[in-house]
Formats: structure tokens, C-alpha cells, sequence
């Protein structure tokens, strides 16, 4: 992958909430994959999640992203989402409008749990044929990669950097505040205080 490089990518998800997994793959994937910007872009509401319980505001939830990444160089957290008419976050859509506020489509980075279902995404074949899919391995996951190819999947503008499974999850952040156990070390520290308020309020 080092003949690759891309000046634009974004990296989406609920963020409920942002942790210390997030931000370290985040970095690992800018670096792997030759990003020069990468765009942290929290989702208005998910099309896999519109039931999701806890779930905090849109704008506690991009604060939060910004103060997690507001000494990293090379990162940017985006409202496009926010701005967009639909109240369900599409990626194909969000992709048309980056594109023309960017110039060009944006790198694609998503985790194997989402690379696995990607063919049920909305206009997932005209994301494919657009722009690379940057895949970032999660812990426990297969996925059918044959079954995939015969759906029409295009592999070779997916890209597989190697790196290291981060095993934590924004569910692991919520539980552990339930049970009343430290968060320390999982999220960064300018949100710690802000998250564990929160979180205890609302499960």
C-alpha cells in the first residue's frame, strides 16, 4: 500500500461515545493507508442502529469527538451528516456531498463487522466502483469474502492494512459505567468525567 495515497478519508460510526479504540485506529489507519486528512464523521442515525438505547445528542457526541482529537494533526471532525436532509445517515449520500466539497471522493474506512455486511448497504455497488474501501480487522469477526466476490463486490479497491485487533467498544464504555467501574484508560481523559455524568444518567 505504499504506492497508495490519499488525501481524503473518512472514518464514520456512532461514536456512543468516542473511546481510546477509536482514536487508535483512526491513527493506525491514517498511517497504514497514506491519509493526509482524515475525517471523523459521527452519524446523524445510523440505518443498522435507529433503535439504539443511550444514545447521546448528535452535538454531545461531536464535542466529545473533538475534544478527543483536538491535539492529533491530520484529523477533522465533520457535521456533514448533521447538515444532510435525510434523517438516516447513507454513506453513498454522504459521499456525494464530501465529494463536492472535497473535490473528490474520500477512502472509505470501515471494520470487518461492517466490510461483512457491506453488500446490504444502500447503493453499495456505485461506493465501490467510486472510491478504495480501507477494512480494519475486529475481534471475532468472519465474514464470507466468496460470497461477497459473487455478489459483484469489486476487491481490488479494498484494502486490508495490517494491524493490530483494538478490542473495545463503545458498549463495553456503557456497561462498565452501569456497573460503576472505572472508565480510566479506555477513553481519553478530557471526556472521562464528561462520559461517566452521562452515561449514568441515562442507563
Amino acid at each position: 500500500m505504499d504506492n497508495l495515497n490519499f488525501k481524503f478519508a473518512i472514518f464514520g460510526g456512532s461514536f456512543n461515545p468516542v473511546h481510546n479504540g477509536h482514536v487508535m485506529i483512526a491513527q493506525l489507519l491514517k498511517e497504514q493507508l497514506n491519509v493526509e486528512t482524515l475525517l471523523i464523521v459521527p452519524t446523524k442515525v445510523s440505518p443498522f442502529k435507529t433503535d439504539e438505547k443511550y444514545s447521546a445528542s448528535f452535538e454531545q457526541r461531536f464535542n466529545w469527538l473533538r475534544k478527543s482529537f483536538q491535539d492529533l494533526k491530520g484529523f477533522k471532525i465533520s457535521d456533514v451528516e448533521w447538515l444532510m436532509e435525510s434523517d438516516i445517515s447513507y454513506t453513498y449520500l454522504t459521499l456525494g456531498i464530501l465529494r463536492e466539497k472535497l473535490g473528490e471522493y474520500p477512502l472509505v474506512l470501515i471494520g470487518e463487522d461492517s466490510f461483512g455486511s457491506f453488500t446490504k448497504w444502500k447503493n453499495w455497488k456505485h461506493i465501490n466502483s467510486s472510491t478504495f474501501i480501507g477494512v480494519y480487522p475486529r475481534h471475532g469477526i468472519t465474514y464470507d469474502k466468496d460470497a461477497l466476490l459473487n455478489e459483484g463486490l469489486d476487491l481490488s479497491r479494498v484494502l486490508f492494512p495490517k494491524m493490530p485487533i483494538i478490542d473495545i467498544s463503545s458498549t463495553m464504555i456503557r456497561e462498565r459505567i452501569s456497573q460503576h467501574k472505572s472508565i480510566r484508560g479506555f477513553v481519553p481523559l478530557s471526556i472521562e468525567n464528561d462520559l461517566v455524568d452521562f452515561y449514568s444518567g441515562t442507563i
